[in-house]
Protein backbone atom coordinates (compact mmCIF):
# COMPACT_ATOMS: atom_id res chain seq x y z
CA UNK A 1 0.00 0.00 0.00
CA UNK A 2 1.60 3.44 -1.05
CA UNK A 3 1.32 6.81 0.91
CA UNK A 4 -1.20 9.09 -0.01
CA UNK A 5 -0.67 11.92 -2.07
CA UNK A 6 -0.88 15.65 -1.31
CA UNK A 7 -3.56 15.51 -3.49
CA UNK A 8 -5.05 12.49 -2.17
CA UNK A 9 -5.04 14.15 1.66
CA UNK A 10 -6.41 17.60 0.43
CA UNK A 11 -9.60 15.56 -0.98
CA UNK A 12 -9.73 13.31 2.01
CA UNK A 13 -9.72 17.35 4.07
CA UNK A 14 -12.51 18.29 1.36
CA UNK A 15 -14.85 15.29 2.06
CA UNK A 16 -14.75 15.87 5.98
CA UNK A 17 -15.23 19.71 5.86
CA UNK A 18 -18.19 18.78 3.70
CA UNK A 19 -19.22 16.39 5.89
CA UNK A 20 -19.15 18.45 8.89
CA UNK A 21 -21.21 20.98 7.15
CA UNK A 22 -23.71 18.74 5.85
CA UNK A 23 -24.26 17.31 9.52
CA UNK A 24 -24.64 21.09 11.42
CA UNK A 25 -26.81 21.61 8.62
CA UNK A 26 -28.74 18.44 9.29
CA UNK A 27 -28.45 18.93 12.70
CA UNK A 28 -29.80 22.77 12.27
CA UNK A 29 -33.06 21.27 10.50
CA UNK A 30 -33.85 18.85 12.94
CA UNK A 31 -34.07 21.78 15.35
CA UNK A 32 -36.17 23.65 13.80
CA UNK A 33 -38.62 20.61 12.78
CA UNK A 34 -38.59 20.02 16.63
CA UNK A 35 -39.31 23.63 17.83
CA UNK A 36 -42.70 22.98 15.25
CA UNK A 37 -43.67 19.71 16.74
CA UNK A 38 -43.63 21.73 20.27
CA UNK A 39 -45.43 24.67 18.98
CA UNK A 40 -48.29 22.21 17.66
CA UNK A 41 -48.39 19.92 21.05
CA UNK A 42 -48.14 23.35 22.79
CA UNK A 43 -51.19 24.43 20.90
CA UNK A 44 -53.03 20.96 20.95
CA UNK A 45 -52.77 20.96 24.46
CA UNK A 46 -53.61 24.20 25.05
CA UNK A 47 -57.27 23.96 23.44
CA UNK A 48 -57.69 20.41 24.73
CA UNK A 49 -57.60 22.58 28.40
CA UNK A 50 -59.65 24.98 27.13
CA UNK A 51 -62.30 22.78 26.04
CA UNK A 52 -62.09 19.53 28.30
CA UNK A 53 -62.40 20.49 32.10
CA UNK A 54 -60.22 18.90 34.39
CA UNK A 55 -58.30 18.01 31.04
CA UNK A 56 -54.93 19.36 32.75
CA UNK A 57 -54.56 17.65 35.86
CA UNK A 58 -55.82 14.11 34.39
CA UNK A 59 -53.18 14.99 31.72
CA UNK A 60 -50.76 15.87 34.31
CA UNK A 61 -51.61 12.97 35.91
CA UNK A 62 -51.10 10.53 32.63
CA UNK A 63 -48.20 11.94 31.68
CA UNK A 64 -45.93 11.33 35.59
CA UNK A 65 -47.38 7.90 34.71
CA UNK A 66 -45.52 7.24 31.42
CA UNK A 67 -42.44 8.86 32.87
CA UNK A 68 -42.06 6.08 34.93
CA UNK A 69 -42.33 3.94 32.05
CA UNK A 70 -40.87 5.44 29.03
CA UNK A 71 -37.81 3.10 28.18
CA UNK A 72 -36.01 5.22 25.21
CA UNK A 73 -33.65 1.61 25.07
CA UNK A 74 -36.53 -1.12 25.30
CA UNK A 75 -38.75 1.29 22.32
CA UNK A 76 -35.74 2.12 20.04
CA UNK A 77 -35.08 -2.20 19.87
CA UNK A 78 -39.29 -2.25 19.64
CA UNK A 79 -39.12 -0.04 16.63
CA UNK A 80 -35.31 -1.88 15.36
CA UNK A 81 -37.73 -5.44 15.08
CA UNK A 82 -40.65 -3.96 13.29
Amino acid sequence: MSMPTLADLHLLKKEIEFLGETLAAERLEHRAELGRVKLQLDTIKRYLEEHFLGFENRFEAIYREEKQRFNPEKDREKNQRL
